[in-house]
């Protein structure tokens, strides 16, 4: 059987990703050195740190752009960066309106129908973000490519939202988008979203759709 141009780049990204996790292992275990600093952030982030204060204050008061986390290729933990470079992030679902990117560079003036603005709280890691970190995920590698902003689960506060989408700045929400989840401000559509319960943390929300929907 003759593969197809689709396998035999999955099969690349297989065999990049494996080196390249064998490689960060020897680096890190054999010649002892430290991780990047991306990742001291994001360990200094999860423990409550005062560094993870400031960088929520910097992105509350700097509404001109968000934070985001891409993926630039297959491999492991190194190939993960973080960014600031745009004003908001969507799935591959909506990247045609936006110049074909998931990275929409400025803020809306008007959003177009059936549209909602979430300043995202919290995401989800699923298997699924796993398999776009191995370069195995094949929506992943069609509609998008490299780099990525993978994550499907969100869940935060409505920004805005077009006047035919029921919502309004203020709303508590959680819901889905087709990548780009792991970023602080998403674009989406609105029925890929459902309102938040007040009772209910946006860390738990967040949980939530992809494990119940699939």
């Amino acid at each position: 059987v003759i593969m197809g141009q689709f396998e035999l780049q999955v099969l690349r990204n297989q065999v990049s990703a494996l080196l390249k996790n064998i490689w960060i292992w020897f680096l890190r275990a054999v010649l002892r050195m430290p991780p990047p600093p991306f990742l001291v952030a994001l360990r200094r982030v999860a423990a409550g740190s005062r560094a993870s204060e400031t960088i929520r204050e910097l992105l509350d008061r700097d509404r001109s752009r968000c934070a985001s986390v891409e993926i630039v290729g297959p491999g492991g933990v190194d190939r993960i960066q973080a960014r600031s470079h745009c004003w908001a992030t969507c799935g591959y679902d909506l990247m045609s309106r936006f110049e074909g990117s998931q990275r929409i560079s400025a803020p809306l003036s008007e959003l177009p129908p059936g549209l909602v603005v979430v300043r995202n709280r919290a995401f989800s890691v699923n298997y699924a973000d796993i398999c776009i970190r191995w370069g195995l995920y094949e929506s992943a590698l069609r509609y998008v490519g490299w780099p990525i902003i993978p994550g499907f689960d969100i869940a935060g506060e409505v920004e805005a939202a077009a006047s035919d989408t029921g919502y309004k700045a203020g709303d508590r929400v959680y819901g889905c988008t087709l990548f780009g989840g792991y970023s602080s401000r998403v674009v989406t559509s609105a029925r890929m979203l459902m309102r938040l319960p007040e009772q209910m943390s946006f860390e738990d929300a967040a949980g939530i759709p992809a494990a119940a929907g699939t």
